[in-house]
């Protein structure tokens, strides 16, 4: 679980046209990826140090583009490994209304007291396996409203993401495409069916359906229940009584008008899949989603395929977590341009993918022995600072409680598990006390 060389992996093919450039790019990201939950000025100890990290964001051939292109051809490398993986798109607002000077940012809608929210916004496709690895992000655009749009409408960005993925998808990979409500829009089907793609979107409106004969709810309430089953629950942590109701349906594009501009009535056809919680689940709890699909749903077993795949949307939500909140908390940065932070962003975003990335791992199977995510060496060196004779077996958990304590992590019973930083902060310690550990080991031969 070394995590001293994955920088220079996962870049190893950029550059700026100045070797020097590329070398303070590896120091600053190094230092950033070591200490992400801090500002520059608390990052960054060395007073040159912060000067030449501020000028590397100012630097014209220092772009985001050029981050994320590194980092979307490795998350291509480790999509090659499948056959079948989930794109996950997911808007968000970066919110800076506590730094009005920064220039170039907009307003991103609503109010901060009696002035506009001050920020910008970000689209992001992350790729997960079908076993919940996170394998990164796949396509990422950020725009201020301060400028002129960058689409004629923003709600292009949603077809735009789709098919950069796929421009970028290794051949022998099968993308399908996960969105929430926000998605659901005739312009986004339309384009997916067109191009062959697979998809599973929320629905949000309540369209007239089988040629202007009824609206969908209505046409959901009608239909017989197809199936009776039970669902994990994730906030209740308990399954729950829930039914099924799936089936195929066709709608025209809302915005044709005879003599208008749409010279063809366009149609989607595709299969509808309704899930509903029932019995004692109190109303602010209860589950109901209707999700649009290009997958099939002939039985119950492809109903419950298609619920499985939309329940790791939540990998989307984690994931902003990490580089908004307890993470990498990076609407705390102050830099004096839009053009500065985007840049900033996207190595940040990076940076949060690889936390959740390394997290995930070492939680997937938290009572297996330790063994199967840590070294033998790092296995030793955890059960030698923890005061554990080396017959004893430890688990991945109690490993990464161990890992978390070197971290920050207080560990007592009332703290519950430990947080996304502070196994970050112990993974980086136990990898500089293994390396002393081999270099006692090599000089004193123990």
């Amino acid at each position: 679980m070394s995590e001293s060389d994955w920088l220079e992996k996962e870049f190893k093919n950029i550059e700026f046209g100045d070797k020097r450039l590329r070398d303070r790019f590896f120091s600053m990201a190094n230092i950033f990826s070591r200490r992400p939950d801090e500002t520059i000025n608390k990052a960054v100890v060395n007073f040159a140090d912060k000067k030449a990290t501020y000028r590397l964001f100012s630097h014209k051939n220092f772009s985001s583009d050029k981050i994320l292109f590194e980092h979307r051809e490795s998350t291509s490398s480790r999509l090659q490994n499948e056959s079948v993986a989930l794109m996950i798109h997911y808007s968000s607002f970066f919110s800076f209304n506590s730094k009005r000077s920064i220039k170039g940012l907009g307003n991103i809608g609503g109010k901060a007291g009696d002035q506009e929210t001050h920020g910008f916004i970000g689209h992001y496709s992350l790729a997960v396996n079908i076993n919940d690895v996170p394998l990164g992000v796949m396509a990422l655009s950020t725009w201020s409203r301060a400028y002129d749009d960058m689409w004629e409408k923003e709600s292009d960005r949603w077809a735009e993401a789709i098919l950069e993925t796929e421009k970028h998808c290794p051949k022998g990979t099968k993308l399908i495409h996960v969105a929430d409500r926000e998605a659901d829009q005739f312009e986004v089907l339309f384009t997916l069916i067109k191009n062959n793609k697979d998809f599973i979107i929320r629905s949000k409106h309540d369209r007239i359906i089988e040629n202007g004969d009824h609206y969908l709810r209505w046409h959901l309430n009608k239909k017989k229940t197809d199936h009776e089953f039970k669902i994990f629950h994730t906030k209740l942590k308990k399954d729950v009584d829930a039914i099924v109701k799936y089936g195929e349906i066709e709608f025209f594009d809302p915005s044709f008008k005879l003599n208008g501009l749409t010279s063809v009535k366009r149609k989607v056809v595709l299969n509808i899949l309704e899930i509903s919680t029932t019995g004692e689940v109190a109303e602010k709890d209860r589950l109901h989603w209707i999700l649009l699909t290009s997958l099939p749903l002939k039985n119950f077993g492809d109903a419950s395929r298609v619920i499985d795949y939309y329940k790791k949307r939540w990998h989307i939500e984690n994931y902003f977590k990490i580089l908004k909140d307890g993470g990498c908390k990076v609407e705390r940065a102050s830099l004096r341009t839009f053009e500065r932070l985007e840049k900033y962003i996207t190595l940040f975003s990076v940076i949060a993918w690889r936390i959740y990335y390394v997290k995930h791992l070492a939680e997937a199977a938290p009572d297996e022995d330790s063994s199967l995510s840590f070294s033998e060496e790092e296995s030793l060196v955890l059960k030698i600072e923890n005061k554990i004779s080396d017959d004893q077996r430890i688990t991945i958990r109690e490993a990464l409680r161990f890992v978390a304590k070197m971290g920050g992590f207080n560990g007592r019973k009332s703290d519950g598990e430990p947080g996304t930083v502070s196994i970050w902060r112990g993974l980086i310690k136990l990898e500089a006390k293994v390396e002393m550990f081999r270099y006692l080991k090599e000089k004193y031969q123990f």
